[in-house]
């Protein structure tokens, strides 16, 4: 099941649950430049549920022709 919350109007764009209880809250940039805030938010997020194996954070960056993603582990350590 997936949900979508374009236009930054919500912590993530995207939440994703298969059908094994397996979560992923996804942020969706198609730039670089993203909100202090923004990053603050998702850093928040990937601490929240930094020690939840069946939960992902992540930020997905489109620059260029590539895809950058970052898990809850990178956006820590950003």
């Amino acid at each position: 099941m997936v949900w979508r919350s374009p236009g930054s109007k919500s912590p993530v764009d995207i939440i994703a649950i298969d059908d094994k209880g397996y979560v992923k809250l996804i942020q969706v940039k198609s730039h670089k430049n993203i909100k202090k805030e923004e990053l603050e938010t998702l850093k928040e997020l990937a601490k929240k549920y930094e020690n939840v194996p069946n939960v992902e954070v992540e930020l997905w960056i489109f620059d260029k022709k590539q895809k950058i993603i970052y898990n809850k582990k990178a956006l820590l350590n950003l």
